[in-house]
C-alpha cells in the first residue's frame, strides 16, 4: 500500500488562508482551512491508502478527529520539504504521493487515475488551474528533484514537469484540479457538497452571511 501525505499547517487564525482572512476575517479563514483538511483527508482515506498529515508543527492540534499520523516537513523551501516527506514515506511504502489540503473537490476519477498510475509504478503530476499542482508522487524521489522550482507561481507546474523530465521521470499528467485560495472560489466550493461536504457547507454559510450584510 502506498502513502498519501496531505500537506497542511495547523488551522490557527492568522497563519492559514491569509488572503481569505484579510477579507473574511482570520477566524473564518482558519475554520475553512480546517474543513478543507478534514475533507481532503477523508477523500484519500476512503480510497483505502495510508494517509499522513505533513506539517511544520507535528505536535500541534490540526482539528482532525481520530488518529491520523503527523510527519514533520522540516525546514527549507517547499520543494525541499516535499522531497523530504516523499523520501521518508518511500522508506516504508512502494510509492508516495504529496497533495495539498486545499483541493478536496477533486473528481473521483482524478483520484482513481492517480492511484492506478502509482500502483503501475508511474510518476504522477496533477496540475491546477492557477499554474501550480495538486499532486506529485511516484516510486522514487531523487535528491534535488525540485531545485529551482518557483512556488505559488503561474509556472510552477511547468517547471516541475521540466525537473521531472530532467531526472528521467516522465510523469502521467492527471486531470486538472483547483485550489481554494480566493473569495471568488467559494461559490464553486459551495456547489461541491458531494465531494467536500464540510468545506461546501461552510463556504455556503460564509456566502449567505455575506449576502445578509
Amino acid at each position: 500500500m502506498g502513502c498519501v501525505a496531505v500537506f497542511a499547517k495547523p488551522p490557527a487564525p492568522g497563519r492559514v488562508k491569509t488572503r481569505l482572512g484579510r477579507v473574511l476575517g482570520h477566524g473564518v479563514a482558519a475554520r475553512l482551512a480546517r474543513a478543507l483538511l478534514q475533507d481532503s483527508l477523508a477523500r484519500w482515506q476512503d480510497a483505502g491508502v495510508s494517509v499522513v498529515i505533513a506539517t511544520p508543527e507535528p505536535g500541534a492540534d490540526h482539528g482532525v478527529a481520530g488518529h491520523v499520523p503527523h510527519v514533520d516537513q522540516g525546514g527549507g523551501s517547499l520543494g525541499a520539504r516535499v522531497e523530504r516527506v516523499l523520501r521518508r514515506s518511500l522508506r516504508e511504502h512502494p510509492w508516495a504521493l504529496a497533495v495539498g489540503a486545499d483541493a478536496p473537490a477533486l473528481p473521483e476519477a482524478a483520484i482513481q487515475r492517480a492511484l492506478a498510475e502509482l500502483e503501475a509504478g508511474r510518476t504522477v503530476l496533477g496540475p491546477t488551474e492557477d499554474g501550480g499542482f495538486w499532486a506529485l508522487g511516484g516510486c522514487r524521489c531523487p535528491e534535488g528533484l525540485l531545485d529551482g522550482v518557483p512556488w505559488s507561481h503561474a509556472s510552477t507546474f511547468q517547471r516541475t514537469l521540466e525537473r521531472l523530465r530532467a531526472h528521467g521521470m516522465e510523469p502521467a499528467v492527471l486531470p486538472t484540479g483547483w485550489d481554494v485560495d480566493e473569495v471568488s472560489e467559494l461559490a464553486r466550493l459551495a456547489e461541491a457538497e458531494a465531494l467536500a461536504p464540510r468545506s461546501a457547507a461552510l463556504a455556503g454559510a460564509i456566502l449567505d452571511a455575506g449576502r445578509r450584510r
